[in-house]
C-alpha cells in the first residue's frame, strides 16, 4: 500500500507539471476537457514509461485498475464542476476536498482488494490475558495519506486558479489600456485632421472663385472633382490608418483637381512599387505636403511645374518623397498648419520612429518611417 502512495504521488507530481505546461499561454489551444483529459493520460503514459525505465517493470494491474477508476471520477468531476461554479469559493473547496480525498481512499481501497491486503486490523487468535495477535491493516495510513494528498491537491488547484486569474486580469488590463490608448489617438488624430480639412476647403474655394470668372467649365469640372475627392475622404474618415495604394489614390484625386485649375502647367506622377502597395500610414499625411508643393512651386514665372511623389521601402524603413521642379522653397521657411498636421500626425502616431527631411536644393519633401514598434504599428 506504501508503494501505490508513493506512485500516486509521482503521479500527481507530473499531472501537476503536465497541466501548468499545457496551461502557459498560447499552449494547446483546445476546449477545456480535451486538453485536461490529454494531460491525465499524458501523465499514465510518462509514469508508464518510468516504471519500464526503473526496471520495475510493467505497473502493477492494482495500480492500473485504481487509475482507471480515478480517471472516470475525474471526468465526472469536470462534469459537476460547471455546474457548481457559482455556489462560492467556500462551498466549491469543501466539494473539492469531499470528492478527492473521498477518490484517493477508494482508489486505495481497489488497490487492496486486488492485492489481497487487509484493511482494517484481522486478529489471528486471543490470548486469556486479554492480547491477540493480529495481522495489521493499512486503514489509517490510507485515510492520513488521502488526507495529506488532497491538501496538496486543492491546495495546488487554487493556487493556479488564482495565478491564472491574476495573468488574465493584466492581460485584460493591457487589452484595455492599449484599447484606451488607441481610441485615445484616434480622437487626437481626428482633432489634427479637423484643423487641416477646413484650410484646405479654403484654399480649393478660393481656387473655385478665382476660376469661376474666367472659365466656367472649368469652375464646374473642378467643383465635381472637389465633392468626389471629399467623399473619398469622408469614406475613409472612421479610419487612422490606411494603405499606401489609397493614399495614393487620394493624392492622385487631389492632383486631378489641381490639373483642372492650372491645366497643362501642372503634370505628376506617383510610384508605388507592388511589394509595399499593402503597407499602412496615416489618413491623409500627403495631401498638405503635395500642395505646399504646388502653392511653393507655381510662385514666380514658371512654364511648368512637375511633381513626383514617391513610395519605397529601405532598410526596413517605409521612404515617401514628394519631388518638385518648381520655384525653390524659401530660406527659413515656416511650417503652415498642413506641414505642421504632418509632423503632429507622425509624432502622435510614431514618436521617435520617423525623420523628415527638407531638400531645399533638390526640392524634395522626403519623411521615413521606421518599422519597429509604435502604438499603431506599421503594417506590410
Amino acid at each position: 500500500m506504501n508503494t501505490y502512495f508513493e506512485f500516486l504521488t509521482v503521479f500527481l507530481l507530473l499531472f501537476a507539471l503536465l497541466y501548468v505546461l499545457v496551461y502557459l499561454p498560447g499552449v494547446l489551444v483546445v476546449k477545456r476537457w480535451y486538453k485536461q483529459n490529454l494531460v491525465f493520460l499524458s501523465t499514465f503514459g510518462l509514469m508508464f514509461l518510468l516504471e519500464m525505465v526503473n526496471g520495475a517493470g510493467a505497473t502493477k494491474s492494482s495500480f492500473l485498475w485504481a487509475l482507471l477508476f480515478f480517471f472516470f471520477v475525474y471526468n465526472f468531476y469536470l462534469l459537476l464542476s460547471l455546474k457548481i461554479k457559482g455556489i462560492g469559493k467556500v462551498f466549491n473547496i469543501i466539494i473539492d476536498f469531499v470528492i478527492c480525498s473521498l477518490t484517493l481512499f477508494a482508489s486505495a481501497c481497489i488497490v487492496a482488494w486486488v492485492d489481497d491486503l487487509p484493511i482494517k486490523d484481522i486478529i489471528l487468535e486471543r490470548f486469556n490475558d486479554g492480547s491477540y495477535s493480529f495481522i495489521p491493516g493499512y486503514l489509517y495510513k490510507m485515510i492520513a495519506n488521502s488526507i495529506v494528498i488532497t491538501l496538496v491537491v486543492v491546495n495546488f488547484k487554487y493556487i493556479h486558479l488564482y495565478l491564472t486569474t491574476k495573468w488574465e486580469e493584466r492581460q485584460k488590463y493591457q487589452i484595455t489600456k492599449l484599447e484606451y490608448q488607441k481610441k485615445n489617438v484616434e480622437i487626437q488624430f481626428d482633432a489634427l485632421q479637423a484643423k487641416v480639412n477646413p484650410h484646405f476647403l479654403y484654399n480649393s474655394l478660393n481656387s473655385i472663385a478665382g476660376l469661376a470668372t474666367i472659365d466656367g467649365e472649368k469652375t464646374r469640372k473642378m467643383a465635381l472633382a472637389l465633392a468626389q475627392f471629399f467623399r473619398y475622404s469622408m469614406n475613409r474618415e472612421q479610419e487612422v490608418m490606411i494603405t499606401v495604394e489609397q493614399e495614393a489614390e487620394m493624392i492622385g484625386t487631389f492632383l486631378e483637381i489641381e490639373k483642372i485649375r492650372f491645366g497643362s502647367k501642372l503634370n505628376y506622377q506617383i510610384e508605388i512599387p507592388e511589394n509595399i502597395r499593402s503597407c499602412r500610414l496615416p489618413r491623409m499625411l500627403l495631401q498638405p505636403i503635395v500642395e505646399n508643393s504646388i502653392k511653393h512651386g507655381m510662385k514666380g514665372n514658371i512654364d511648368s511645374l512637375y511633381i513626383k511623389v514617391s513610395f519605397f521601402a529601405s532598410d526596413s524603413r517605409l521612404v515617401i518623397s514628394v519631388k518638385d521642379d518648381g520655384t525653390p522653397f524659401p530660406k527659413n521657411i515656416i511650417p503652415g498648419y498642413g506641414i505642421q498636421s504632418v509632423y503632429d500626425k507622425l509624432d502622435l502616431l510614431f514618436p521617435g520612429k520617423y525623420q523628415i527631411e527638407l531638400r531645399t536644393k533638390e526640392k524634395e519633401f522626403r519623411i521615413e518611417i521606421s518599422t519597429g514598434d509604435s502604438e499603431i504599428p506599421f503594417l506590410c
